[in-house]
Parts: structure tokens; C-alpha cells; sequence
């Protein structure tokens, strides 16, 4: 899988990511890769009320009074933030940590210096958590 990640990422979906999941073989190898952080923000506000949720933020039609008592309160705005840092210390994505174990047999060398997209997956629930590229991988 050499060259530009763009015509990949074009393809990539659930059920792509679901075929390669099951695919994968645990083994271990000595990887080299470019530290590399991201944070982002996204305001969901349009796309929440795109999905049918309007209603919650109108005043006059919002209900949440299972949660004060009233009906007086309304969603104003909601906002994602993601972060995501690699390094030589593991991972770490927003609350979730990853952790480096050394191994006693010398494993295959794998050098990651080309631009190249990653993901972050609960192999427990089978869920991708993160979605990233990066392409200046020095």
C-alpha cells in the first residue's frame, strides 16, 4: 500500500475497515514512525439539527424537563473535540491510553515515512474511535 493516501481514504468505510479488522493477524514488529498529535473541533449544532433533532434546539419547543423540573431549557450550540497523540510513550486518545510492552525476541522492522492514514479501534466492541492522516510524516 505505497503512495498518496488520498484514492484509499476515498474508499475507506465500515465495511471496508470491518473486512481488513478481520483480516489481521496479531504479530509482533518494531515499528518506526513520526510522532504526531492532532486536536480538532467541530461544531454539531446544524448537523444534530439536520439529523431531526430541531426541536431540541428551538426554546419554544425544546423539552427537558425530566432534567430540571421546567421546560424552559434549550440546547444553544454542541461541540465535538477530538485529540489524539502518538509517541514513542503509546497512545493516547482523548481519555484512552495505550502502553508500549517490550519483547525478548527481535521482531520485523516496520519504517512508516510516507504519508499514511491510522485508526484507533476498541477491538472489545469492534468500533473505530479515531480516523486520522498524516501527511508530512517526518
Amino acid at each position: 500500500m505505497h503512495g498518496h493516501p488520498a484514492p484509499r481514504e476515498n474508499s475507506l468505510n465500515a465495511e471496508l475497515v470491518s473486512r481488513i479488522s478481520k483480516n489481521l493477524s496479531h504479530n509482533r514488529i518494531e515499528l518506526t514512525m513520526p510522532s504526531f498529535e492532532f486536536e480538532a473541533q467541530f461544531k454539531l449544532g446544524e448537523t444534530l439539527k439536520k439529523m431531526g433533532m430541531s426541536d431540541a434546539f428551538n426554546p419554544q419547543l425544546a423539552d427537558f424537563s425530566g432534567m430540571d423540573g421546567t421546560k424552559s431549557l434549550s440546547i444553544s450550540d454542541a461541540f465535538h473535540k477530538a485529540f489524539v497523540l502518538v509517541n514513542e510513550n503509546g497512545t493516547e486518545a482523548a481519555a484512552a491510553t495505550g502502553v508500549v510492552i517490550g519483547v525478548t525476541s527481535v521482531p520485523p522492522r516496520v519504517t512508516v515515512d510516507r504519508p499514511f492514514i491510522f485508526l484507533i479501534r476498541d477491538i472489545a466492541t469492534n468500533t473505530t474511535l479515531f480516523v486520522g492522516r498524516v501527511m508530512d510524516p517526518r
